[in-house]
């Protein structure tokens, strides 16, 4: 309903506002996995997408070449060798 509701360039700016945010997330895990590379890119990308592409609506840091990256707490937490712990699987949230 969702897909049908919406035309595609509405969609595609909803899609990219959400990323965007998810941006935030992802910089501070690199951080933590003292990946440089990807923090500096991450934190460009949010700061390009967060003004030039008006909240992030439209993918500008795309425009300049710097790729999508997207990082988790699990995967900084298997970098520092965690190996056995429990999760929750929450699929409606």
């Amino acid at each position: 309903l969702y897909n049908r509701a919406l035309p595609p360039p509405v969609h595609k700016g909803i899609t990219n506002f959400f990323d965007n945010l998810r941006m935030l997330p992802a910089v501070a895990n690199d951080i933590l996995q003292a990946n440089f590379y990807y923090t500096l890119n991450d934190s460009w990308r949010f700061i390009l997408n967060s003004s030039f592409g008006i909240l992030g609506i439209f993918d500008f840091a795309s425009h300049v070449k710097l790729e999508k990256h997207f990082n988790d707490f699990g995967i900084t937490l298997a970098l520092w060798g965690w190996k056995h712990s429990c999760y929750l699987v929450l699929p409606l949230l």
